[in-house]
């Protein structure tokens, strides 16, 4: 019999689930792409990477959502 497969699409299975919540609505991510990781917008814009490591692009989406919220 063969293995069950995952009821996720190839697409759904290919993000990494680093994604900030705010408000219930997902506003950046981390994907994992051949290069390493890549934090994108939740439209699919690339912000920033690829990055070697995952530290990296953590720090990058904390970047990305501190200027976001900044005034001025």
């Amino acid at each position: 019999m063969p293995p069950v497969q995952s009821l996720r699409s190839a697409a759904e299975r290919s993000w990494d689930c680093e994604g900030l919540l705010l408000g219930g609505w997902e506003v950046a991510m981390i994907k994992k792409v051949k290069g390493g990781y890549q934090v994108v917008s939740s439209k699919g814009r690339n912000l920033g990477g690829p990055y070697k490591n995952l530290e990296d692009a953590k720090k990058r989406l904390r970047q990305v959502e501190f200027f976001k919220r900044r005034d001025g």
